[in-house]
């Protein structure tokens, strides 16, 4: 059989599901593999935000406010039926090599209703909902107390119907009501100018007496959470909105290859609440602005920003920021705290300002802030104290941050897309914790994985882990035509883009791959290094409990993510001076910003004596051009000894990718039929090896066969001598 049918065959019998870390036992834990994910979709249970960080959506029917009206309105109570946009402004007052000292300023927008107005839109009136369609019961208008359902997060509506329009919702009053303000919420941004949950598209109609129905607004790309609509008083006893869009999600299947997924379909409307009121000409919203001033600390080494406030942590133990500052300043790092009220409203988390980004409390994250930008523009991230950004805080009335149960879908937690929020991983989601409900079990101890460089290989910590395996994301569906151009800048194999015109060729194979299956050929995007390994009593792997993801392409191209996942312990605390050192190693690591990928064989099978080439990519996305050594080694499987090794010097230009390539001539073996069958019927007369590509203190592993007939799959490590 030929070389191209072997591969092609293996293709097609590829799994679906490849992971970034291996299941318990696995031997081949420490291969990097590419994690996705497909699942089937339901609705979530709700969302808590804080009215009072929120804004009043545009409408295009009502009059706007104009520049100066804004300006002389600061402060002051102004119309709610005027739309008001939220403002960051940084403005630096000082700049020298140490210290950036900065003025932010931003809108603080309270809704307002005088206790006393009567909400017609409620159970106790004699309201009554009907949609048409709803997934579950309608549990709008039964919570009396307002400040209860503002301080509360739950979806009390949402449809049914997968990306078909327009829906709607209607409130029926048990008799006519004079009515002239209708506020609505839906789910605002998860990030700063992000929205994949909330209405976007919308008009809001009511009853005339002749049955007729009338627009009172027309919405159009809406964000944001909280809609006030104010208008002359009417008469009706009859209300709807009529969804004709829901923000749409940016998913990994969205019409890939031309052909419309099932995933791109994964669109509802949702709403928290409906009030109706009579309130005449007193305003509802009332806008002020705030500033702070604040200082970073810089140093030519690296600045880096902490979260550190009063976070309440439903699961996980906080590591301290105050250590992890101490510990890296006396490093030399410049360190600057980031409460939850400068993460939220203003945009000082950019790379401008900050090389790595700090989150010590695990789950508890507040919303709005501009993490995904800060990632987008080469920022780095660190999050410990157990699996990120899975439950949002916001402040209440009284200044406490408050745990709300809400998963904004930050990162790719599968329990967002089992919920059938969507059907594949997005392509703004961050890859980490990435595993499908995966959670430590029997866990007796953790120790640095063997093989790795970035810390140090002797790290052992003794005592039973909880939490979650630090798996993670790394691949991700792209065009065929980007496909095109990965192969012409040598990036992806041309057989891979051969095999996927082909498919596309064949009518029920496109329609297999487009519809059901987009990661058949998936475009590895990022490299996941594990740090800790997870063991139980018997020394068996349970799984990663500390990883590296490296992104080398997609979306956050040059961005360093590290995470740990334990929950019942803080992994680096105070006086802990081997896990300190740890610390300054990941940050020194991700601070460099180089690192390797990409090491494939010309081939993925040999024949006897044939040449056997391969090629690595070194990426160099520090702030200076640098020099170095790497060490290609070719190892038979199970032995010490070194087949063929090859050392090259090499210049990596700033935020350049630079391709590094090396062949090795293996001598012929000759294999009878009875060799065969005493080897094994699989293997045949094949052997196993591994490459190593050492390049500073990065590393990983692939094995493959030499054999003619059968698959094999690289693996490297790599090392950088430093001149």
């Amino acid at each position: 059989m030929a070389r191209w049918q072997w591969v092609m065959a293996l293709a097609m019998c590829a799994p679906m599901v490849l992971w970034s870390a291996a299941a318990p036992g696995d031997d081949e834990a420490k291969e990097e593999k590419t994690l996705v994910f497909r699942s089937s979709l339901v609705a979530i249970d709700g969302r808590m935000i804080l009215v009072r960080s929120h804004l009043v959506g545009r409408e295009s029917a009502l009059p706007k406010l104009s520049a100066a009206a804004d300006s002389s309105a600061k402060g002051k109570p102004i119309p709610a039926d005027a739309s008001v946009a939220v403002r960051r402004k940084i403005e630096v007052l000082a700049d020298d090599a140490t210290h950036r000292k900065v003025k932010v300023t931003w809108q603080k927008i309270d809704l307002d209703v005088p206790p006393t107005a009567k909400n017609f839109a409620l159970v106790t009136e004699g309201a009554e909902f009907s949609a048409s369609s709803t997934a579950g019961k309608i549990t709008l208008g039964q919570q009396k107390d307002r400040n209860a359902r503002m301080e509360s997060i739950q979806l009390r509506w949402r449809d049914k119907t997968i990306g078909q329009y327009p829906d709607w919702l209607a409130v029926k009053f048990p008799q006519p009501r004079q009515i002239d303000t209708v506020i609505l919420r839906t789910f605002g941004e998860h990030v700063h100018g992000r929205n994949k949950e909330g209405i976007r598209d919308y008009q809001l109609q009511y009853r005339t007496s002749g049955g007729n129905w009338t627009t009172l607004a027309s919405v159009r790309n809406n964000t944001k959470e909280y809609l006030v609509h104010r208008f002359p008083p009417v008469i009706t006893d009859q209300l709807r909105v009529q969804v004709t869009a829901g923000n749409v999600h940016d998913e990994i299947g969205w019409r890939t290859e031309g052909c419309r997924s099932r995933s791109g379909n994964s669109r509802f409307s949702r709403l928290q609440d409906f009030e109706v009121f009579k309130l005449g000409p007193q305003p509802v919203n009332r806008v002020e602005e705030l500033s702070r001033t604040v200082t970073i600390e810089k140093s030519a080494k690296g600045c880096i920003a902490v979260f550190k406030d009063e976070v309440p942590m439903p699961e996980g133990v906080a590591s301290s920021p105050d250590y992890l500052a101490e510990v890296l300043r006396q490093a030399g790092y410049g360190v600057t705290f980031l409460d939850a009220e400068l993460l939220s409203n203003t945009s000082l988390l950019a790379k401008e300002n900050f090389d790595l980004f700090i989150h010590p409390y695990g789950c508890s994250f507040p919303l709005g802030t501009t993490l995904y930008q800060f990632l987008e523009q080469g920022g780095h991230l660190l999050t410990l104290g157990g699996q990120a950004f899975t439950n949002v805080v916001v402040r209440s009335a009284d200044g406490k941050l408050l745990a709300t149960g809400y998963d904004p879908g930050i990162i790719t937690t599968p329990a967002k897309m089992v919920r059938k929020d969507w059907y594949a991983p997005l392509r703004e989601q961050i890859g980490l914790f990435a595993g499908p409900f995966q959670t430590f079990v029997q866990v007796a101890s953790a120790r640095a994985v063997s093989g790795q460089h970035i810390i140090n290989p002797a790290i052992r910590i003794n005592g039973p882990l909880e939490g979650y395996p630090s798996t993670g994301l790394v691949g991700q569906v792209i065009p065929i035509e980007e496909e095109e151009q990965y192969v012409q800048e040598g990036k992806e194999m041309t057989y891979i883009l051969n095999s996927r015109v082909g498919t596309k060729k064949i009518g029920a194979m496109h329609r297999l791959n487009a519809n059901y299956n987009y990661f058949m050929f998936n475009k590895t995007c990022a490299r996941w290094v594990p740090l800790l390994e997870a063991h139980d009593l018997y020394d068996r792997p349970r799984g990663s409990a500390g990883a590296m993801i490296l992104n080398h392409d997609g979306r956050y191209r040059g961005s360093i993510w590290t995470f740990f996942g334990a929950t019942n312990r803080d992994l680096f605390p105070p006086g802990d001076e081997t896990m300190g050192k740890a610390l300054l190693n990941i940050v020194g690591f991700a601070m460099r910003g180089t690192f390797l990928h990409g090491l494939r064989p010309g081939y993925n099978c040999y024949r006897q004596g044939e040449r056997a080439a391969a090629r690595v990519f070194v990426e160099n996305f520090g702030s200076a051009d640098r020099t170095g050594r790497v060490t290609f080694t070719f190892l038979p499987l199970k032995s010490e000894e070194v087949a063929f090794k090859q050392e090259q010097e090499i210049r990596l230009p700033k935020e350049k990718s630079t391709l590094v390539e090396t062949s090795w001539a293996r001598a012929a073996t000759t294999c009878t039929a009875s060799d065969s069958m005493a080897r094994s019927r699989w293997r045949g007369c094949g052997e196993f090896y591994w490459w190593a590509a050492r390049y500073g203190d990065d590393a990983a592993h692939r094995f493959y066969l030499d054999f003619p007939h059968l698959y094999f799959a690289m693996g490297y490590s790599w090392m950088l001598n430093w001149e």
